[in-house]
């Protein structure tokens, strides 16, 4: 009886604990080595060429946030297939702060929303910009950020949800 009792106090501690929590205290940061950060990054640029597919999880196509739900699941972390949901991850980075494996927010056509519409992956930091990996109508591909108009104009930020242990 005594153990019955036990279960039900933590079972109702642990549900108040969590209506109770801030969404910030929830969001996500995942552990892992740089080997692993350069093994995701690998696997995601053997994506390129692949077509683009709304809603596509897969190598039969993609749409940006299936990319990242693909790339980072084949190497067990488990992240939303939602671009939204995405965005909780993690912490806001600075524009110029930006490393790999950080993921960077866009709007989507409509310059005036505030909504995410795209998502890439930082995959190289460059001496004044850096390359994302995405999915995008043109199929999977790296892009310059400063290269592109298009993308600059509907940059919304970034987000770093990896933590990186020192080798």
């Amino acid at each position: 009886m005594k153990k019955i009792f036990f279960l039900f106090f933590m079972l109702l501690f642990l549900n108040a604990y969590s209506q109770d929590s801030p969404k910030e205290e929830i969001d996500s940061t995942f552990i892992i080595s740089k080997y692993k950060l350069d093994s995701i990054i690998e696997f995601g640029l053997k994506q390129i060429g692949t077509k683009y597919i709304y809603g596509g999880t897969s190598t039969s196509g993609f749409d940006c946030s299936g990319l990242m739900y693909y790339i980072f699941k084949k190497h067990q972390i488990k992240i939303s297939r939602a671009s939204g949901s995405l965005a909780n991850l993690g912490r806001k980075t600075a524009l110029s702060e930006i490393k790999k494996g950080d993921l960077l927010f866009f709007k989507g056509r409509n310059l005036s929303s505030t909504k995410v519409g795209h998502i890439s992956v930082c995959v190289e930091v460059t001496k004044d910009s850096f390359k994302m990996l995405h999915a995008t109508n043109r199929g999977v591909v790296v892009d310059t950020f400063n290269e592109i108009s298009y993308y600059q104009k509907r940059f919304l930020f970034a987000k770093r949800f990896l933590k990186i242990l020192a080798p």
